[in-house]
Parts: C-alpha cells; sequence; structure tokens
C-alpha cells in the first residue's frame, strides 16, 4: 500500500512512467482493450512508456512491434532498441538505424551496441566515445569491452589501468542487484 501511495505521488506529479505502471497495475490493461478513458487518455498524450507496457502484453506478435514502433515514433529510446534487434537478421540498414537513434536518445545498451558496431567498421573514434558514454549511464558491460580495446592501445593506456577497469566493471556487475 505504501508503494501505491508513492506511485499515485507520481501520478498526481506528471509522471508518464508512473501512469502507465498504474494503469497494468491497477488491472486496467488485462482486457486487451484499450479504449477505456484512462488508457485512451494516455495514449493520446503519446505516453510511449504505456505503448511499450502495452506491447509487452503482445509478446513476440506483430501486434507488439506495431506498439513499439508508435512508443518510438513517440520518443521511446527503449523501443527504437529493441526494434532495431528485432530487424538485425532481416533489415541490417533498418536496424542499425534504429539502434543509432536509440544511442542518440542515451539508453546505455543502445550506445554500447551501437559503439561495438562503430568500431567494426573502422569509426573507432566515435565507437570508443559511446562505449564511454554508455559506461558513464551505468551499463556495466561497457567496462569489459573498454578494456579490451584499451588493452590494444599499450602506447595510450597502461596495464595498470586496463586491470583497473576490469575491476571496476566486474566490482560494478557484482553490485546491481537481480
Amino acid at each position: 500500500s505504501e508503494g501505491l501511495r508513492y506511485l499515485m505521488q507520481a501520478c498526481r506529479s506528471g509522471s508518464s512512467r508512473a501512469r502507465a505502471a498504474y494503469l497494468l497495475l491497477s488491472g486496467r490493461l488485462n482486457t486487451g482493450k484499450f479504449d477505456a478513458p484512462e488508457i485512451a487518455s494516455e495514449l493520446g498524450k503519446n505516453n510511449y512508456h504505456l505503448e511499450e507496457v502495452i506491447a509487452s502484453l503482445y509478446g513476440d506478435s506483430s501486434e507488439a512491434l506495431e506498439w513499439l514502433e508508435k512508443a518510438s515514433a513517440h520518443g521511446s529510446p527503449s523501443a527504437a532498441f529493441m526494434l532495431g534487434q528485432s530487424k538485425l537478421q532481416s533489415d541490417e540498414a533498418a536496424a542499425l538505424a534504429l539502434l543509432k537513434l536509440s544511442a542518440e536518445r542515451h539508453l546505455p545498451e543502445a550506445l554500447a551496441t551501437h559503439g561495438v558496431i562503430q568500431m567494426s567498421q573502422q569509426q573507432g573514434k566515435e565507437g570508443l566515445q559511446n562505449l564511454q558514454l554508455a559506461f558513464m549511464l551505468g551499463y556495466t558491460p561497457a567496462a569489459s569491452t573498454l578494456a579490451a580495446q584499451f588493452i590494444r592501445q599499450a602506447e595510450t593506456y597502461s596495464p595498470e589501468r586496463v586491470f583497473e577497469l576490469y575491476r571496476l566493471g566486474d566490482a560494478l556487475q557484482d553490485a546491481v542487484p537481480l
């Protein structure tokens, strides 16, 4: 009940993420019909958090992709990332564009993924910057990728500095609750 009280306070403060969570937790989304006034109101406000939640209700179906496309069009970095991943096998150019869009919206995992792709396409400096930004934004798996890149640049990075990056990434990964 205390959690619900904080959620309602966030809703009143204007949090679109809280409103999406409230609609999910209240059971209003369980019917599969999204024309109820409070749901229609949020969708009319282009609440991409709600569109992401609705997409998750559809699993791997085409309806899920439609909702992810709506969420991405309304500014969701996560939806653009998920769409990009889903298109990697079928349409590499579209997938890369979506991953880049998600990275530009500063989704840490997308920054790291796009950084690795950039490095494989001989855009090392930009790729390295995206990996560093992903790590600074809290995406700890980027630490080992950065360390692997730094170890190849022995003239610039000492083994001690590379080891420290591996250690820091490992310590941060262990600190993340499951």
